[in-house]
């Protein structure tokens, strides 16, 4: 791997220690987002944070700081090792390894806690006709299009789908995955409480937005990277040519960066909005509560990410 390449790689580690340095110093009071009567989501009694809230506190944010020491020293062993090429799969695999242990311990507060969620006597519900074309630019969605379907033909044309065709099936899989997921965002719908209507209407929808402008930023991100990958499997020379090879580079960089201020704004605005709000965990519900073996979207993510495993088992490399 050439210098340069390294250097790409330390400042792609760089700006991911960054970014989780800035997450786990805004979330260091996430349990008290909602105010004093309510704990990651839970609903909690007067006078909590005066008694065992203080250990719930210690024990959250020993538990996140604990996961950004993990996250931190295996980046800095692949790059300590040379191991050059892990740095991608190090950055994804810690989104997964954060997400997952905040969900994880979210979810064994409720059940510790057991906040309840009062019983339904009034509730509203948004009439308002949400469209797709209200929340999607079909400009934007046709330009995204025709870059995928040039990529691929660019890929037939050089016959590399034969030789190697995980990549762009992917990629490809991944990308339609992040277009069901946009419909799915707006097309969810919540009930609303009878109290303060109008500002938990707008701090929903506002969660809506933010949503599908990140799964829209990592679409583009996917789209990026399929064309780089068209581009040089059709072309290897561009990699001969600095500015054209780090342009392409600095175009995607530029994507994620993106990404992240997009995130960062929205996380942002949405905690000013919900202060003091009751969170979603405590919301009324205009329907009683099924199983999770009930719940369609977790077999659709299920059968998705399913898919996604047996193709990286089955396409060769």
């Amino acid at each position: 791997m050439s210098t340069a390449t390294q250097a790409f790689l330390l400042v792609v580690t760089g700006l991911v220690v960054a970014f989780r340095t800035w997450m786990l110093v805004w979330m260091w009071n996430l349990p008290l987002a909602h105010g004093p009567g309510f704990f990651l989501g839970a609903e909690v009694a007067p006078g909590f944070y005066e008694g065992p809230g203080t250990r719930w506190l210690r024990r959250y944010r020993a538990l996140m700081l604990t996961e950004y020491l993990v996250e931190v020293l295996a980046l800095a062993m692949v790059n300590v090792l040379g191991r050059w090429r892990l740095v991608p799969v190090c950055a994804g695999g810690s989104a997964v390894l954060f997400l997952s242990t905040l969900a994880g311990f979210a979810l064994w507060t409720r059940a510790k806690l057991r906040g309840v969620v009062p019983a339904v006597t009034r509730f509203a519900v948004p009439l308002e006709s949400r469209r797709l074309r209200d929340y999607l630019s079909w400009r934007a969605e046709s330009i995204a299009g025709a870059l995928i379907v040039a990529s691929w033909l660019l890929l037939a044309t050089q016959g590399a789908l034969l030789d190697r065709p995980r990549t762009p099936v992917v990629l490809t899989y991944l990308l339609a995955g992040t277009l069901v997921a946009r419909v799915g965002v707006v097309r969810m719908g919540f009930t609303l409480p009878p109290e303060r209507t109008e500002e938990h209407h707008r701090w929903f929808d506002g969660h809506r937005r933010v949503n599908l402008r990140l799964i829209g930023s990592a679409g583009w991100l996917l789209t990026a990277f399929l064309a780089d990958y068209a581009i040089l499997r059709r072309w290897p020379d561009v990699r001969d040519i600095p500015w054209l090879y780090w342009g392409m580079v600095g175009l995607i960089m530029g994507i994620w960066a993106l990404m992240v201020v997009l995130y960062m704004r929205g996380a942002s605005r949405l905690a000013a909005m919900g202060r003091d709000l009751r969170p979603p965990a405590c919301r009324p519900s205009a329907f009683p509560r099924t199983s999770w073996l009930r719940d369609r979207s977790l077999w659709w993510t299920a059968a998705y990410a399913g898919g996604l495993f047996l193709l990286l088992r089955v396409l060769p490399r």
